[in-house]
């Protein structure tokens, strides 16, 4: 969900990146489509396209509910007002406390009956704590920045997160670079490019002061730890999920039960790094705050809404559909917050975000001709017994 959604950025709830849900067994099983045909009760196209509609319209709702609400809470200091609870590591942490539960809840509702579990291992257990432990630190970085960037200028600089992931799988030899993956890096660099021609302008124009500048640069060195951490993350879900066999704990798990093990870790981890670096939270005065006691509640049951509209979502469509309107709902997210916090957005900015949303529709092509060049290569060695050389 976006604290800024996870695909897109992350979340207080952990949703990665968009390209991190498709290996996990979300989907509803496939229905021959003659059978599908003759099924009295199907449902009509008009009727599909606005059960769609509106949970796509849900899904962006709580995006954009979320992250004004988070931004109002913890403010940020020089270029905004401080917020009544200025503490975004402490917020993330309690908001993880709350939705952890509620996910557990959804999981065991959404499991299948009379289903043999595998029993966890150890080794499973401490792959699932490494994940979590650097989903904490993600969410960690990506939401102190809250506290120093406009959420437009967040947003943006998050678009360049597809970069980190490509460099990262080709480092660790998941994913090879072809045409098309240059092709997504090069818009990310030219968008980047352009973001940063607009920082120098303005700053040359004298836009923003000394003071403003140096929390600018704080909230961009933060976000690019957030995206480093996520593409580890990724990386790491990536391994997980391809090395295990389907008769495993992490081979049969699904991605609400994949939240309801990483929500606590994450959440406690967070909440390490709150005591280290937000102590002042622990008062009295700031945890009995109404604006806080209400966006806790708030927060919590959006990101429940959210994560359930985007399982529906996906089971309705496909992969493919959830990473394109993963990578569009950036877009009001920038135009809502610049609209409420009165954030400026230059054509520049624009520019830049429209090469990098561009180059996440490029790299999600990649991805899906990989899959389709894996499948054909498993059915020819399925037919033929033996896998060419």
């Amino acid at each position: 969900p976006p604290l800024g959604g996870q695909g897109p950025p992350p979340r207080i709830i952990g949703r990665g990146t968009e390209e991190e849900n498709a290996p996990f067994r979300d989907h509803a099983p496939e229905v021959d489509e003659d059978e599908e045909d003759d099924d009295p009760n199907k449902e009509s196209w008009a009727r599909w396209c606005a059960t769609v509609m509106f949970l796509i319209a849900l899904w962006w709702a709580a995006a954009v509910f979320i992250t004004v609400v988070l931004k109002e809470t913890v403010g940020s200091p020089g270029l905004h007002a401080p917020g009544p609870f200025p503490y975004p590591l402490a917020l993330t942490a309690m908001v993880n406390g709350v939705t952890a539960p509620v996910s557990a809840l959804i999981a065991i509702a959404f499991q299948k009956k009379n289903t043999q579990r595998a029993k966890m291992k150890t080794s499973e257990t401490l792959k699932l704590l490494l994940i979590g432990c650097l989903q904490g630190a993600e969410l960690g970085c990506n939401n102190k920045a809250i506290e120093f960037l406009p959420v437009s200028q967040k947003t943006m600089l998050h678009s360049t997160f597809v970069l980190f992931v490509m460099i990262s799988a080709r480092m660790w030899g998941l994913e090879r670079i072809g045409g098309l993956r240059l092709v997504a890096a090069t818009l990310i660099i030219g968008g980047g490019a352009l973001q940063s021609a607009n920082h120098s302008r303005r700053e040359a124009s004298g836009a923003y002061s000394e003071e403003e500048t140096e929390e600018l640069m704080n909230g961009a060195f933060l976000m690019c730890m957030a995206m480093l951490l996520g593409s580890q993350r990724w990386v790491l879900i990536q391994v997980v999920v391809q090395r295990s066999p389907p008769s495993s704990a992490l081979g049969q798990m699904s991605k609400l039960q994949y939240t309801a093990w990483i929500l606590p870790v994450a959440g406690f981890f967070c909440f390490i790094l709150a005591l280290v670096f937000e102590q002042p939270f622990l008062t009295k005065e700031h945890l009995s705050h109404p604006i806080l006691l209400a966006a806790l509640p708030a927060i919590g049951a959006s990101v429940t809404v959210l994560t359930l509209a985007e399982l529906a979502v996906v089971r309705r469509t496909s992969a493919v559909a959830m990473q394109v309107l993963a990578t569009l709902h950036q877009i009001p997210i920038v135009v809502v917050s610049a609209f409420v916090f009165h954030e400026h957005v230059s054509g520049l900015s624009i520019g830049g975000f429209a090469l990098c949303i561009s180059a996440a529709f490029v790299y999600s092509l990649a991805r899906r001709r990989d899959k389709r060049q894996a499948d054909a290569k498993q059915q020819h060695i399925a037919v033929n017994g033996i896998e060419d050389r």
